[in-house]
């Protein structure tokens, strides 16, 4: 302009104080995020109204500059921007990162500093622990005690009664740091309530089975050792052919009895294994199994994880199946499948019907004359505790093949 002298006037047109709104706008967007995240783990948001007003100030000189001829009338937008982009830098680096840890977890979750007192937790944290509000801190051991000392336990888990129930939470301890540097720990809680109890119904459906079989087996053989002992007496005395007859019955009851007792004990979960190699287990199992003149041939060395006692009772009654149903000469393999996943066990017997292949494991199923449909169902109940897969199908030999899958390979 030239009146009253040459110079430079600044006029803000309406494009400049859309910008400047859209600016801001962005900002104050920016802020109401943060206050919401910080706001939902409980974090002190003092520190967020120091950035506002950074943010806000230059909106003052805006206003105040065209009626005070002491500021320079440029536009101070640019500054708002940069305060609120210098505060959030702020944030990030000394505390923002803890709030994204806590707020981005449903789970319940506790921020400890390396002291180990509590420094954030997140709404899910508060809910389940209301001793939280107000602990910022606070030493965590003396807050929360329960929950500290399953962090040392080795079952890492705290039972909690909320509403009127017990609830269980799997407790997990992760360190986390900021530029390279440890800043404390957090502390996770996992709800596991269902699974406790699925696994403490299993428990009490085990100890209901044991109990009836125990009974059961009890029952019964009490008037079949009477049976047998007037049965021994009296074929001292006598010579009677149908008394061998009776004895065998007797014997086939005994058995019953025996295989119902263990298929009840053998469908238990397996919670602790060690390592066995599959060819020792094997000759052991053949020390003990009547086998006549059949062969057996171990084509592995492969050691796996599993409950030994529980195996060998696998693999003899595979044993037994193949000599009852191929003949005393039979000749059986044991070796790793292709996939290196577990193990078979093959015979040269007659095999089984492909329609057949599913149903001898059932209990009861048995195509013998004198079998006791047990001896299979024992099996898939032992593969089953391991969490092992077991199917029956055709061995390369033309006899039956019993494929164990699902085995995981020794530590």
């Amino acid at each position: 302009m030239s009146e009253p002298f040459s110079h430079l006037a600044i006029h803000h047109e309406p494009l400049h104080w859309v910008v400047m709104a859209f600016a801001y706008a962005l900002s104050f967007v920016g802020v109401f995020v943060l206050f919401e995240l910080f706001a939902q783990v409980d974090f002190d948001t003092k520190p967020l109204f120091g950035i506002v007003a950074l943010t806000g100030l230059p909106v003052v000189f805006d206003i105040v500059t065209p009626l005070r001829t002491t500021l320079p009338d440029v536009t101070y937008s640019a500054l708002g921007v940069a305060a609120f982009a210098l505060g959030v830098f702020y944030l990030h680096f000394d505390q923002f990162q803890t709030v994204q840890l806590a707020g981005e977890v449903d789970d319940p979750i506790v921020v400890l500093d390396d002291e180990g007192r509590v420094h954030d937790f997140n709404q899910s944290a508060r809910d389940l622990f209301p001793a939280l509000s107000g602990s910022v801190g606070e030493a965590f051991e003396t807050l929360l005690p329960d929950v500290a000392a399953a962090v040392a336990s080795p079952d890492a888990v705290v039972s909690v009664g909320r509403n009127g129930r017990t609830e269980y939470y799997s407790v997990s301890e992760n360190p986390f740091s900021a530029d390279r540097s440890r800043i404390g720990r957090s502390i996770t809680l996992t709800d596991v309530t269902e699974k406790r109890r699925h696994e403490r119904e299993l428990e009490r459906t085990n100890e209901r089975l044991e109990r009836f079989a125990s009974t059961v087996s009890h029952d019964l053989r009490n008037p079949l050792n009477v049976a047998q002992g007037r049965l021994a007496l009296h074929r001292e005395a006598h010579d009677d052919e149908h008394l061998a007859t009776v004895s065998n019955a007797l014997d086939r009851m005994e058995r019953l009895i025996e295989e119902i007792l263990t298929l009840s004990r053998q469908g238990r979960a397996i919670s602790e294994t060690e390592t066995v190699v599959l060819s020792a287990v094997v000759d052991d199992c053949w020390e003990v199994v009547d086998t006549g003149e059949a062969a057996v041939h171990v084509e592995s060395d492969r050691s796996l994880a599993a409950d030994a006692d529980r195996l060998q009772q696998l693999l003899e009654n595979l044993f037994r199946n193949a000599i009852e149903h191929a003949g005393p000469d039979v000749t059986i393999r044991v070796g790793s499948l292709e996939e290196g996943t577990g193990f078979y066990v093959a015979d040269d017997g007659p095999g089984i019907p492909a329609d057949d292949c599913e149903a001898v494991f059932e209990s009861g199923y048995s195509t013998a004359r004198d079998g006791t449909g047990f001896g299979l169902a024992i099996v898939k109940e032992i593969a089953d505790a391991h969490g092992w897969d077991i199917r029956a199908t055709a061995g390369t030999d033309g006899g039956a093949r019993f494929e164990v899958s699902g085995v995981e390979p020794a530590d």
